[in-house]
């Protein structure tokens, strides 16, 4: 996964806000991708997402993760479904063969081995974000390795989250020396399999991200999932430096052991009301998600594919029943597509899209 031929694009679509400015999150990956599964073992692919999808606007979508409690299925329908962690590994073998899943994807065991204090419910409307350890995480990765069995490999698995913030605002969750004993028990479950967490720069919030980030990364992880949402573009001294300013990127590459690389992420967040021009924009910033999309695939693909591994984009904010005006990320999408004549985000996609297959420019 060293090359620019097997770079990954990958999307997470509409992960719930488990983290506040988060990154994948914990979520119901077999929803989001429109799989239809609740206490079933023989997922249905169906739902807006294939819509879309037939569309050409989510070109290599694939990142699943394993719950313990969904929120969304109960915004979605009025009812409350606790989410057992092992779901995702009883249809691990319909991940590994169907023709809907594009294949490697990210797999994401964050609450396989971090929970909350106090634990997560269903029925929470206001839930826990003092992510820990929990005290036997290593019994339920055996357990979810031995229901998944032999599914997840290096064939249908592109890398392994360990946890998606381990620093954020809020401080980090938990040291260098934890996060390479998990790693390393990972690593013998899943042997040849990237292992990675999520570390945030803020070229431009004092008192956020490499704050909190240590001064140099575990050494067991294979890659380091990052982003930054206080800049639009890497392009930006704060981020890229210049010559009074080292800038955010220069210190994340000072982290980095010589055979780490770079997972970048793209967010686009919740919106408090409609969308009011075309092409849309995302709330986090003001900026079109398109050219964000564009901005971080020149940067990552075609200027530091050294040290990339790829880029993924994330669609937060799931629609809120009880909020009407409320638009989520993937709401902003269909408003554009009804209202706009189509997605600014569908040409975006298709050319980093064409960048990963080993042709084309980001700005296509």
């Amino acid at each position: 996964m060293n090359s620019k031929s097997t770079l990954l694009l990958l999307l997470s679509l509409i992960a719930l806000p488990a983290f506040g400015a988060s990154f994948f999150g914990p979520t119901d990956g077999l929803r989001d991708l429109g799989y239809s599964c609740y206490g079933c073992n023989t997922p249905v692919f169906t739902g807006s997402v294939v819509e879309m999808r037939q569309q050409g606007i989510w070109p290599n979508t694939a990142i699943y993760s394993a719950p313990d409690t969904d929120r969304d299925t109960k915004i979605t329908d009025g009812t409350c479904r606790d989410t057992d962690y092992l779901a995702l590994a009883r249809i691990s073998g319909t991940l590994a063969t169907s023709g809907n899943v594009p294949r490697p994807f990210i797999l994401d065991l964050s609450s396989v081995i971090f929970g909350t204090n106090p634990p997560r419910q269903c029925s929470d409307t206001n839930p826990s974000n003092q992510w820990h350890l929990l005290t036997d995480w290593q019994s339920r990765l055996d357990r979810f390795k031995s229901v998944s069995g032999s599914n997840f490999n290096t064939s249908t698995v592109g890398a392994i989250v360990l946890f998606t913030e381990v620093a954020n605002e809020n401080g980090f969750v938990v040291s260098n020396s934890v996060i390479n004993q998990i790693a390393a028990y990972v690593k013998q479950l899943w042997p040849g399999i990237p292992v990675m967490a999520g570390y945030p720069t803020a070229a431009n919030h004092a008192g956020y991200g490499m704050q909190y980030t240590p001064n140099s990364f575990p050494y067991q992880l294979d890659y380091i999932a990052t982003w930054d949402y206080t800049v639009t573009s890497p392009a930006d001294r704060r981020y890229a430096g210049d010559a009074t300013d080292p800038g955010a990127y220069s210190l994340l590459l000072a982290r980095l052991s010589p055979t780490q690389k770079l997972l970048y992420n793209v967010g686009a967040f919740s919106f408090a009301g409609p969308p009011t021009t075309c092409p849309a924009r995302s709330p986090i910033n003001g900026e079109r998600f398109d050219l964000l999309v564009r901005n971080w695939c020149a940067w990552s693909f075609q200027i530091h594919g050294d040290r990339s591994v790829g880029l993924v984009t994330f669609l937060w904010g799931a629609p809120q029943s009880w909020d009407p005006n409320a638009y989520g990320a993937q709401r902003i999408i269909n408003w554009e597509l009804n209202n706009c004549g189509g997605t600014a985000l569908r040409p975006a996609l298709v050319s980093v899209a064409n960048v990963v297959s080993g042709g084309g420019f980001c700005f296509q």
